[in-house]
């Protein structure tokens, strides 16, 4: 329209009337041009809308989102790693037994080069066929995933493998669009400083393959018994196919699922489909050709749970030792003495130690003799063996420790009897118990010996110390409870006799026995046990172990050299670089070399000869010593051989109560692991005869040089010949004998002290022992005897009582002869009757006159023609002497009457 001022337009003439607007006429090129302008005004405003926005966008990711996206490395990857365990084999190669995880930490490292190519090959196929060529990210199929995601369509996965393994660094799993960007983010950025071998190392290092199996190398172990390296195409695209949904395609999984046509598939058989599933797609992707698909889907496989597999590798030493799910009890040592050495080295905390115990791959390495273990268990895991229930019908308990006593090495172990139900619980092997007289040899006879306090020879008074209260009498008692009387040391521990161990401690000292055990022998004792019960009986605070038993009567037999017990030798790092515990055989001289000779002489008498005597098997040489504690609540064996000891403790470990056995358990439990353990060795004796020992002659009565009255015992002589050694060698001489005039009653040979008014028949001079002061066991109330007096208690006897002159003296002087006896004549026959001297008379014997001519013959003359007349009368011729008559025979006597 013109531009017209409007006053003009009012003011101006009008002609012709009014004027008519001219009608446009319609344009469809007009159209279309208007659209196409309004369609590239929108695009254009779209096109600067979105470069506006994308340059804010970035900016904002440049400027604001990427530095608050932190920067992930590889190093970050911190995989728990199953730590193994280790035994060395007949050849000296270690051989693994076991492992040490956590709840999702049962993984051991690979390399790049440990990976087979059709391994790594099958990964890509299945999860990022594209892997080798992205950079972090296939736009591709994120593209694809989003487009199914958002069409509602059945959800694909877009994440690399290379997202994968980021979302295991940084554990952020938020299902978020966000955290989807931020993966993005940090894939691109991760893979700019990344090797792509190292991403897809680390990703098969981490990822859980079901069965409790993180990481490829666990899950080709658990699967199929081999390592990684090993897998074939078949067997390698049966664990790639786990990954996408471990609890569907685990084939060790015991579950069934039932299909719509009322089939039953197990997770092996969706295996089986996965795994085929792999193997097409790799021949899709050019990677395997079509003879190698359909030999590995007909290939049977092999799994280590199938009677196939198990026969196949019925030999293999790991399969020997498998015992179950659940730790063995060496295992079980083990951890807590790797647990102790870390601690140790590494100055952690118990709970630090055990999580790198279970997390950081160690490789430990055990002192495990899998031969002798197994004897162990064999023994061990049948109740049948230890069929001794108690009174309320409990089963017996057990635990036994063996162990080379040249090296301290452990070589087997049980912490209980019957078939083991959890990890790292009740080890009763490695927890203390009361060993009962088992003690004595370490606690009291060795430390004796070795301060020359004591020999073999010493003679000591079995009987009791002192007195308790009025009810109970002497003390300590004995099992048995009677009294020898005086025997030497070496017949106290051949019988086990409390008394002679207590009088041994009240001369060695509490904390002299106390020290020798806890700082020569290894043991653990509290202060507490710094008294006469414990060490000379057994009755510790909190007992002792069998593994510190074993090493600690090890020492007898190793020369007096005492080596620290031990389950490990080393740790190293998870890639062998590092030896993070270095635990070598640690030794140290707990007693000389004769004291240890003499123990063994000693303890081998208890075995043949004394309480050991159930412990004993033919072919070997064999020393040791039982324990029993108050009321039969524990019995124990502590033993050895020339080649292992071995100590062993029974009882019931919920709560105490009395064994009933004739023969100790303890003992037999002890021959049935250790007579097997023999059976191929040389039966061989201790160590020889060192210097320092020596053979001496002593009083059995005591202990000192024999004096001359010792061979004149009316038992019989007391001389006995001993090996001791030579320090203690006695110097002074026998003082204990001394002659007592005695009267022996003629009728039963009852000796008392002679009186004033026994005939001389009757007394003789005895060589007796001095005597001893004798206890009293109390009466319950006092006796009142028939002359007024009061007699108390009776006086306790030993088996030697009578030969002491104080127990003649208690019984007063002979009772027999007093001032009114008359002796009666001694008859032919009885004790002490000789015939008289009779002084012949001179007879005139009948033949001498000639009386009886014909009982007598005249002598003829000595001369021919001479008188023949009285051969009494003296002629000049001659004359003959007259013969001694012959001493008449008395008669026999007679036997006196009935």
């Amino acid at each position: 329209m013109d531009n017209v001022n409007p006053a003009s337009r009012q003011t101006a003439p009008q002609s012709g009337g009014p004027r008519k607007r001219k009608k446009k006429k319609f344009s469809v090129g007009r159209l279309i041009g208007r659209i196409f302008l309004t369609i590239f005004s929108l695009i254009l405003i779209g096109a600067l809308s979105a470069a506006l926005f994308t340059k804010f966008f970035m900016t904002y990711i440049n400027n604001v989102l990427v530095p608050s996206i932190p920067e992930v490395s590889i190093e970050e990857l911190t995989m728990q790693l199953a730590s193994t365990i280790y035994y060395q084999n007949k050849d000296g190669e270690w051989v693994a037994m076991d492992t040490l995880h956590n709840t999702g930490a049962n993984r051991e490292l690979i390399e790049f080069e440990d990976l087979p190519k059709h391994l790594l090959d099958a990964l890509v196929a299945i999860e990022d066929q594209r892997f080798w060529e992205h950079k972090g990210v296939d736009w591709k199929g994120t593209i694809r995933a989003t487009i199914f995601s958002a069409s509602g369509s059945k959800t694909q996965g877009g994440s690399t493998i290379t997202q994968q393994l980021i979302r295991q660094i940084t554990e952020d799993n938020e299902v978020t669009v966000l955290r989807k960007f931020r993966e993005i983010i940090r894939a691109l950025e991760f893979e700019k400083h990344t090797d792509k071998k190292d991403i897809i190392t680390a990703y098969l290092n981490q990822v859980y393959f079901g069965s409790d199996s993180y990481g490829i190398q666990k899950a080709a172990q658990t699967y199929f018994g081999k390592d990684v390296s090993e897998l074939d195409l078949a067997e390698s695209a049966c664990i790639v196919g786990i990954t996408n949904n471990p609890s569907l395609y685990d084939p060790f999984r015991k579950a069934e699922f039932k299909q719509s046509d009322g089939t039953i598939k197990t997770p092996r058989d969706f295996n089986k489909k996965r795994q085929e599933l792999i193997l097409d797609e790799m021949l899709r992707q050019g990677k395997i050709s079509q003879a190698e698909c359909d030999a590995a889907k007909a290939e049977k496989l092999l799994f280590t749970d199938t009677p196939e597999y198990e026969a196949l590798h019925a030999n293999d030493p790991k399969e020997e030792l498998e015992t179950g799910e659940y730790n063995t009890w060496f295992v079980d040592a083990v951890i807590n003495e790797a647990r102790d050495l870390i601690m140790e080295t590494k100055g952690v905390s118990s709970d630090s130690a055990i999580q790198l115990l279970f997390s950081a791959g160690y490789h430990i390495y055990t002192t495990l003799d899998p031969d002798i273990q197994k004897v162990v268990d064999s023994v061990y895991t049948d109740p049948a063996n230890f069929n001794y229930p108690s009174p309320t019908g409990k089963p017996l308990n057990s635990a036994i420790t063996v162990l080379d006593p040249y090296t301290g090495d452990v070589v087997a172990m049980a912490g209980g009897v019957g078939e083991k139900t959890t990890n790292r619980g009740q080890n009763l092997a490695t927890i203390p118990r009361t060993p009962g007289s088992s003690i004595k040899p370490v606690s009291i006879y060795a430390p004796a010996i070795d301060y020359n306090l004591v020999s073999p020879g010493t003679v000591l008074d079995d009987y009791p110390l002192q007195l308790n209260n009025s009810q109970t009498g002497g003390f300590p008692k004995n099992s048995p409870n009677k009294y020898r009387g005086n025997v030497t040391v070496w017949t106290g521990l051949q019988y086990s006799i409390n008394t002679i161990a207590s009088r041994i401690f009240n001369l060695l000292g509490a904390d002299t026995s106390y020290h020798f055990m806890n700082d020569k022998l290894g043991f653990h004792l509290v202060e507490a046990d710094k008294a006469l019960s414990p060490l000379s009986m057994g009755g510790l605070t909190y007992g002792v172990t069998t593994e510190e038993m074993a090493a600690a009567y090890g020492a007898f037999v190793n020369h007096g050299v005492y080596n620290k017990p031990r389950t490990v030798t080393r740790i190293e790092s998870n890639d062998h670089s590092e030896v993070i515990v270095d635990n070598p055989s640690k030794s140290q001289i707990a007693m000389k070399e004769t004291t240890a000779y003499l123990m063994n002489k000693m303890l081998r008498n208890a075995v043949t000869s004394g309480t050991g005597g159930g412990a004993s098997f033919s072919g070997m040489t064999i020393a040791g010593k039982t324990g029993t504690t108050d009321n039969n609540f524990d019995r124990y064996f502590a033993g050895y051989t020339p080649y292992y000891t071995a100590a062993v403790w029974v009882g019931y470990s919920d709560a105490p109560e009395r064994i009933k056995a004739d023969v100790n358990p303890a003992a037999k439990i002890w021959k049935m692991v250790m007579e097997p353990i023999h059976a191929n060795l040389e039966n061989k004796s201790f160590f020889e005869k060192p210097d320092g020992i020596i053979s001496v002659e002593v009083c059995a009565d005591c202990g000192k040089k024999p004096g001359p009255l010792c061979s004149q015992d009316y038992r019989g002589s007391r001389i006995i010949t001993m090996e001791i050694q030579a320090e203690a060698a006695p110097t002074e001489t026998c003082d204990c004998h001394t002659e007592v005039r005695v009267c022996t009653d003629p009728t039963t040979g009852t000796m008392h002290l002679a009186g004033e008014f026994c005939p001389d028949s009757t007394v003789t001079t005895k060589v007796m022992l001095s005597g001893r002061q004798f206890l009293e066991v109390p009466y319950a109330s006092p006796q009142v005897n028939a002359d007024g007096s009061i007699t108390t208690g009776w006086p306790i006897l030993a088996e030697d009582s009578d030969a002491h002159a104080t127990y003649l003296q208690l019984q007063g002087p002979c009772p027999i002869h007093d001032e009114n006896f008359e002796e009666e004549p001694l008859l032919p026959g009885d004790p002490g009757f000789e015939w008289p001297d009779i002084n012949w008379p001179d007879i005139d014997w009948p033949w001498e006159n000639g009386d009886d001519e014909d009982t007598h013959t005249p002598s003829e003359p000595d001369t021919p023609g001479g008188d023949t007349g009285n051969t009494g009368n003296t002629g000049d011729s001659g004359s003959t002497e007259p013969q001694e008559p012959a001493e008449p025979t008395p008669p026999e006597p007679m036997e006196p009457a009935a």
